[in-house]
């Protein structure tokens, strides 16, 4: 067996949602809505503070963001499935599998420019919700591990959201 990284605090914070908690606004029930939408399994996302996280970002990525296509890079996360092997532990998993699945397709670190590759739909943001999603819920992956691997992803995407409500503050001041 593979030495294993030390855990990494999650940086994610968000108030814990108790089992059977139901919203209490029109607002919390349209946005679990939502994510029923992007999730066979809505119940367990909400377990999973990161999952939440990219769920809310898939849900606000900007209808100017392209649809991803099959041959995009995002698209490459649609079929979680495909990277599990039942027969693998899921600490192993993460080293052998989703390691350096994650370093192939996103890079090393923030050197790569992923701006451009940000993209809606269930082949773009969604997919990749959906891959954490699958190996944190099923597979018992510490979802820590994928919040360090996605997080230039996960910034990429904020600073394309970002950038675009300032430039809209920025025009609506100058009118």
């Amino acid at each position: 067996m593979k030495p294993r990284p030390k855990p990494v605090p999650s940086t994610v914070t968000a108030d814990p949602v108790t089992q059977g908690q139901a919203g209490s606004s029109k607002q919390e029930s349209s946005a679990h809505i939502e994510d029923s939408k992007l999730h066979d399994k809505p119940e367990q996302c909400l377990r999973s503070t990161f999952v939440r996280e990219l769920r809310k970002i898939s849900r606000d990525l900007l209808n100017t963001i392209p649809v991803a296509a099959p041959q995009d890079k995002l698209a490459r996360f649609a079929d979680a499935a495909a990277y599990d092997n039942p027969s693998i532990a899921s600490d192993d998993l993460w080293e052998e599998v989703l390691n350096p699945f994650l370093k192939d397709v996103l890079g090393w670190g923030v050197t790569a420019d992923l701006d451009l590759d940000i993209q809606r739909g269930t082949l773009g943001f969604d997919a990749v919700a959906g891959f954490v999603a699958y190996f944190v819920e099923n597979r018992s992956v510490d979802e820590v591990l994928f919040e360090g691997k996605l997080a230039h992803l996960v910034e990429s995407a904020k600073k394309i959201m970002f950038v675009f409500f300032e430039r809209n503050r920025i025009m609506t001041y100058l009118t």
